[in-house]
């Protein structure tokens, strides 16, 4: 099996967007069984780390609005955290392959 490289990131956001959406779409079809406990399992992850990426800027831009945010250096200094770890994250999966 193999895959084309995508020639933008238009492109690539349509086949990521397909892929989750057959992937989603098999376990549907087949439910909640014991061989598609991992799958659902990678999907909840999924969801999570959307809903906790979109928190994470929620809370910084309401800190700015409210006027109470960190100085300019700490706000860097917590992305960079949170960027780093979603690179480990990725990464170390990549490698366990």
């Amino acid at each position: 099996m193999s895959t084309e490289v995508m020639l933008n990131w238009r492109e690539l956001a349509r086949q990521r967007l397909r892929w989750k959406r057959g992937a989603v779409e098999d376990l549907l079809g087949f439910g909640f069984t014991r061989r598609t406990i991992k799958g659902w399992g990678l999907q909840l992850a999924s969801v999570l780390g959307i809903l906790a990426s979109i928190a994470y800027l929620g809370t910084l831009l309401g800190l700015r609005l409210d006027r109470a945010a960190p100085a300019p250096g700490n706000s860097w200094r917590i992305t960079v955290c949170t960027a780093s770890e979603r690179l480990v994250t990725v990464r170390s999966l990549r490698v366990g392959r």
